[in-house]
């Protein structure tokens, strides 16, 4: 299991004293691990991972849509069962950047 913090407290820091610090360092090893996971599942090492929560689902995994590219399945959950939203086509571990990830713990896929 993968943890992703949140950044909120230090962005506020960042916007309050003008000190990137903890915020860029916070955003980094964020990225790193987002990065590496997204990495190994378009490599085929892992068949991808996902967000642990009660209450959103967020999914990366080898898309079926387009060869070489990793879906991220979005939804949320109501009284129990999967509301499916959308789904999304990444080429890049900074495409997944781009679209943005929720803090939080994340499992791998075998």
């Amino acid at each position: 299991m993968f943890r992703i913090k949140n950044g909120r407290n230090a962005a506020i820091k960042l916007l309050r004293t003008g000190d990137a610090k903890a915020s860029d360092r916070i955003s980094g090893r964020n990225a790193a691990i987002m990065g590496e996971l997204f990495r190994r599942t378009q490599a085929g090492q892992i068949k991808g991972f996902f967000l642990l929560s009660d209450t959103d689902f967020k999914a990366y995994h080898r898309s079926p849509k387009k060869a070489g590219f990793i879906q991220l399945s979005s939804g949320f959950y109501k009284n129990g069962e999967l509301i499916p939203c959308y789904d999304v086509q990444l080429l890049t571990a900074e495409d997944m950047e781009r679209e943005g990830y929720p803090s939080g713990v994340y499992a791998i896929i075998l």
